[in-house]
């Protein structure tokens, strides 16, 4: 959550996130420059309060991060 609440509170006029994965076939590309943000972040803000206010674990922590990290690795490497 610390780099969506990062995001969250930079005032810039526009953001661009793109990620690209290249491999042995055509790159993966994901490419969120066209999101509202306006409609983003109230969701956002519910989901991150449920979870709260209900003590409902959220994936978005160091094991979903390490996790995500080890597909990346397999895509890259086989």
């Amino acid at each position: 959550m610390s780099q969506a609440s990062l995001s969250g509170s930079v005032a810039v006029p526009r953001t661009l996130t793109r990620v690209e994965l290249f491999g042995p076939a055509h790159p993966l590309v994901y490419d969120r420059a066209g999101t509202d943000h306006e409609e983003c972040w109230p969701v956002l803000r519910h989901d991150f309060a449920t979870a709260v206010r209900t003590g409902t674990p959220t994936p978005v922590d160091a094991q979903r991060g390490l996790y995500l990290q080890s597909l990346l690795d397999r895509a890259v490497h086989g």
